[in-house]
């Protein structure tokens, strides 16, 4: 299995005219992504985003922005439908 680490960011959102919703909700539509992708490549970009705190604070900053997606989630969609720790199928099409 190739794996592919990828984020979604706006760097740029003045000069493109984007919000992360308008890129989260293009990467949905364009690559099919599931909820639990969607998760995942969030907190992959949260992980290895550059920030000069400690480990320790670094990782706090990671898990409120998982709880924050996780909120967000909860209150946007049906929970019943959405399990966002169940396995994936394989992304390797997006590679």
């Amino acid at each position: 299995d190739r794996q592919l680490s990828v984020t979604l960011c706006t760097d740029n959102r003045l000069v493109s005219n984007t919000t992360i919703p308008k890129e989260y909700r293009l990467a949905i539509d364009n690559f099919g992504l599931t909820l639990k992708q969607l998760r995942d490549i969030t907190i992959c970009g949260f992980k290895r985003s550059f920030s000069p705190e400690p480990y320790k604070q670094k990782r706090e900053y990671v898990r409120k922005a998982i709880n924050y997606f996780d909120a967000m989630v909860k209150k946007h969609f049906d929970r019943s439908h959405v399990d966002l720790h169940a396995s994936h199928r394989s992304s390797s099409h997006l590679i």
